[in-house]
């Protein structure tokens, strides 16, 4: 049987719960291509976690465990990129797991198409049930070549909004693909502790790549955690958000079908920010009409308005996009703050 080229799989822990990290580990494990290395970075981790963690190497000789202090996300995936030895690397979170025929299936179609990103499905799993194999298998994938990123870029944006996504999913996430090594050492993740990181880097990455492909191949199943730092209480989340948006647009091509697309990716990370910060249940400090005030000055602020004097609405493809974003445009914001109102408070009570 002949060896394909090996692929890294890092593996950023921080505490996590032993149960669902084992869960992970064996996923990867179980994986039908076995020429892999897996490099866990222990983040700062309790001592008796870390152990645990040490514990694991003797599962699999394939397995390392690297320890730093706490320097987030960001800097314990740039740990486990410098030590990959890989001709490709993976990103998994360790309450999540990997179907076991994904790596055998984009090792093979990135060889023999040369690419640089595969990006696969990614299904959201609150109970860890996967689907089944012949549902995992791809059947499809789209080749984009270096001069048609920019639409890989928009569909990022627009986050599966778009009638250009043509398969089931593009996700934001880092986790799902698998990237060809020598392109990741030459981008690395922001070691700042700002939110949506992966976003930022899946955008910045693009330009560093030749060819991606786009397939319909299950990749990777996402535990959604309802006490992760996404769904927490966090007084500073709008400040935060801009902040790394600010980043993102650094990352961005330019064209005005890219700068609408980022508008939108704008509106709606804000939400969750707002979201974050004054509709929390653990924010008992401010009123309706409050909330109210702060979200106008979000979309009054001088940033997002800077944004939306650069949309072209002709480029929006979802009809409820281009009307919200019509309406910011042109400062009309009580039907888009109710609206905004109405959804939050949903979210409150679910």
């Amino acid at each position: 049987m002949m060896v394909g080229p090996k692929v890294s799989i890092v593996i950023p822990a921080y505490n996590p719960p032993m149960e669902l990290f084992r869960k992970c580990i064996n996923s990867l494990l179980c994986q039908d291509y076995e020429n892999t290395e897996m490099i866990i970075v222990d983040d700062g981790s309790a001592v008796s976690i870390g152990t645990e963690m040490d514990d694991l190497c003797q599962m699999d000789p394939r397995i390392t465990v690297l320890h730093q202090t706490n320097g987030g996300i960001g800097a314990a995936r740039n740990c486990g990129i410098s030590k990959a030895t890989g001709k490709y690397i993976c990103f998994v979170d360790t309450d999540d797991f990997v179907p076991a025929e994904w790596l055998t299936y984009a090792v093979k179609l990135s060889d023999r198409q040369d690419i640089d990103i595969c990006y696969g499905k990614v299904i959201m799993s609150a109970d860890g049930k996967s689907l089944s194999v012949e549902d995992e298998k791809g059947q499809d994938y789209i080749l984009y070549e270096q001069e048609h990123l920019k639409d890989v870029q928009k569909m990022l944006l627009l986050n599966n909004t778009s009638p250009l996504c043509r398969l089931p999913r593009l996700d934001f996430v880092s986790v799902g693909k698998l990237f060809r090594t020598e392109v990741v050492k030459n981008t690395l993740f922001t070691v700042e502790r700002v939110p949506i990181e992966d976003q930022e880097f899946n955008l910045r990455i693009l330009k560093r790549c030749k060819r991606v492909a786009l397939t319909d191949a299950v990749s990777y199943y996402y535990y959604e955690n309802p006490d992760s730092i996404t769904h927490r209480y966090r007084p500073d989340a709008v400040d935060s958000v801009r902040h790394a948006m600010e980043m993102m647009y650094e990352s961005l091509w330019g064209g005005r079908e890219i700068c609408t697309a980022f508008c939108y990716r704008y509106f709606v990370e804000m939400v969750n920010g707002v979201k974050l910060a004054y509709f929390s249940e653990k924010d008992s400090e401010h009123s309706n009409s409050e909330r109210l005030r702060m979200t106008r000055s979000v979309l009054k602020s001088p940033d997002f308005r800077k944004v939306l004097q650069n949309i072209d609405l002709n480029c929006c493809d979802q009809k409820s996009v281009k009307i919200k974003l019509w309406l910011l445009k042109h400062r009309i914001y009580l039907p888009v703050e109710l609206f905004w109102l109405a959804k939050m408070k949903k979210i409150e009570r679910s």
